[in-house]
């Protein structure tokens, strides 16, 4: 509401996407949980559009962004003259995604760089091996409940790859407590709107639970 007072207007297709336009100036907005991404064509708006939000929130500035998430594409680094170590690395992440469903998402998107990884697909890797070292105690808990019901939750990220524009599906399975069978896959088919993306990850949801 506080960036509808100042002028901006809220995506129709994305809707953490705000936008301000006049004449001389462009500022895009991009809310992600409680992270907030700020560019455009003329920087020294930015002060004053920081110092309105600070009356409604409680505001810290960062500084310049350092990444971003998602923007892994094929076109990201340089090609790597030996992939072996890449392909090796993958593999073995593979195998922990069977107890670490956290893992799926990143492990889904570099395993779609296997034909020609990159230094930057590599770097990524090596992230999530750092991530992996430092959770190392995290895992599945199975337990006893007396909760015998099945939960299905489902999303969809529409048009998340920048290279096809294609949409990934995940869902969660429970048996009561216990996550029991969990996905995270690229849809097949590039999907023509978010409600449509969402639908089919819905389905697949559904065609596991039965």
């Amino acid at each position: 509401m506080a960036l509808l007072h100042w002028g901006f207007t809220a995506s129709k297709v994305y809707p953490s996407l705000f936008l301000y336009r006049t004449t001389s100036v462009m500022i895009i907005f991009l809310v992600y949980v409680d992270d907030i991404i700020v560019t455009g064509s003329c920087p020294q708006s930015f002060a004053q559009l920081f110092s309105f939000l600070r009356a409604w929130f409680s505001v810290k500035e960062l500084g310049p962004l350092h990444f971003f998430l998602g923007n892994l594409s094929v076109h990201d680094g340089s090609p790597l003259a030996d992939p072996t170590e890449y392909h090796s690395l993958i593999g073995a992440l593979q195998y922990c995604t069977m107890t670490r469903p956290d893992l799926s998402f990143p492990v889904n998107q570099l395993c779609q760089f296997m034909h020609s990884p990159t230094t930057t697909h590599l770097q990524a890797v090596k992230h999530v091996l750092h991530y992996l070292k430092g959770t190392a105690h995290l895992g599945l808990l199975l337990q006893p409940s007396p909760n015998h019901t099945l939960y299905a939750y489902t999303d969809a990220d529409w048009a998340s790859c920048l290279d096809d524009r294609r949409s990934t599906s995940a869902y969660c399975i429970f048996l009561g407590h216990n996550l029991i069978s969990w996905s995270f896959t690229k849809q097949k088919v590039v999907s023509r709107s978010r409600t449509d993306s969402e639908y089919r990850a819905l389905a697949n949801g559904a065609a596991e639970l039965s």
